[in-house]
């Protein structure tokens, strides 16, 4: 078991979200050592599962700026695999109730497919779902945004 510490800060004007800031903290544990010995634990594959709580503070924007504040609760789990020598695969999902208010909730998806062509040379492929089921204004409840990035890593 593990703790951590995590801070964001996000801005999303398609959502008219001028800006989000968090912070928060929590506990993790490695699924794959409790499943195996810890020596066994496979290198190929890792499985991790936290939760904790954080503190959320929002900012829209559009015809009027409005304030919103959350202490929610978090909790995520984790998979990072190696598929081959050179593929790469991660994906972690999230839900995140206000505790004040548990029908307001999200969900996050982000998958993540890196294939490496060179030592410093890679593709990035990222799948990003996110749902809020409570919104501000007319935005949408269901946001998936796709990207694409070839990655040149510096030495």
């Amino acid at each position: 078991m593990f703790a951590e510490a995590f801070t964001q800060l996000e801005m999303d004007r398609f959502l008219n979200l001028r800006s989000r800031f968090l912070f928060g903290g929590g506990l993790r544990i490695d699924l794959v050592s409790i499943l195996k010995k810890r020596e066994e634990a496979s290198k190929n594959v890792k499985l991790f599962a936290g939760m904790g709580a954080m503190y959320e503070n929002e900012v829209y924007t559009d015809d009027e700026t409005i304030y919103i504040s959350h202490f929610r609760a978090t909790t995520y789990i984790s998979l990072i695999m190696a598929l081959t020598d050179n593929v790469d695969l991660s994906l972690v999902n999230y839900y995140q109730p206000a505790l004040d208010n548990l029908i307001d909730y999200r969900f996050t998806s982000d998958l993540k497919l890196i294939i490496k062509l060179l030592d410093q040379l890679s593709l990035q492929f990222e799948a990003n779902y996110k749902h809020r089921n409570v919104v501000v204004d007319d935005t949408f409840k269901n946001d998936l945004e796709i990207k694409s990035a070839v990655v040149l890593r510096l030495p």
